[in-house]
């Protein structure tokens, strides 16, 4: 007779068979054989196994579980569990690496009543409409976030130049140009029909201004007395002098 042992802790895991041993003095006195029963064992068969399974001795019967021993799983919050218990994880929300979805780039997964794969460009630098960099410090799309990435920054048209700032040899020498001289903006200042304080402010900016901007009022002033209109074109222009 086939004598199944099974371990002496709470899960009773089948661990091997051998011969049972005739308890003598029993067998004679009963007259027929009677068998030494070790500690932990019986005389019922177990049942087989299949892949990941172990027999288990429990309420005087074998039962089937899984046995995912050193395997690792992951928690709800995508943590690494290595399985040191018989049974079936799934009954405390762990997950297999076979029941998680599979990742593309730049994403990651979370659990929210299920698993689903999330974007996570955590450490890029992404941009705002206006061009601003801004480091991605949290999961998401950063789209939802109105940003734009490095490759749509790279697609959007060039921004214009900003307006340069002249200093007063820069725009001197672009008034030359239209052979309009310190004298003759003086004399056009003079000659106009601006109240006496508006040309005392015009000649003022205009002899001591350290920088020049091309939406000034009062460059704005003086350009349309001497008779030069496209203003913006004299700075760009004025720059390379």
């Amino acid at each position: 007779m086939l004598i199944y042992s099974y371990t002496d802790d709470s899960y009773r895991e089948y661990t091997d068979s051998r011969e049972g041993v005739l308890d003598p003095l029993e067998t004679i006195r009963l007259g027929k054989d009677v068998y030494l029963y070790p500690r932990n064992s019986t005389t019922v068969t177990p049942p087989s196994c299949g892949y990941k399974e172990v027999a288990t001795w429990q309420n005087n019967a074998w039962k089937v579980e899984k046995d995912y021993r050193g395997d690792v799983w992951y928690n709800t919050k995508y943590e690494a569990i290595i399985i040191n218990f018989i049974g079936d994880p799934h009954r405390l929300e762990l997950f297999s690496p076979d029941d998680l979805p599979v990742c593309g780039e730049f994403e990651s997964l979370i659990y929210d009543n299920g698993w689903k794969t999330i974007k996570d460009y955590r450490g890029f630098t992404w941009y705002t409409k206006n061009r601003e960099p801004v480091l991605i410090t949290s999961i998401g799309d950063p789209h939802e976030q109105g940003l734009i990435s490095q490759e749509e920054l790279n697609a959007l048209p060039e921004l214009p130049k900003p307006m340069p700032i002249l200093n007063p040899v820069q725009i001197r020498l672009q008034f030359l140009t239209h052979n309009v001289s310190d004298t003759d903006v003086e004399t056009a200042i003079n000659s106009s029909k601006l109240a006496d304080k508006q040309k005392k402010q015009l000649l003022a900016y205009w002899y001591y201004s350290l920088y020049y901007l091309h939406d000034n009022k009062m460059l704005i002033s003086i350009c349309t007395l001497v008779g030069i209109t496209d203003i913006e074109k004299e700075f760009r222009i004025g720059t390379e002098l």
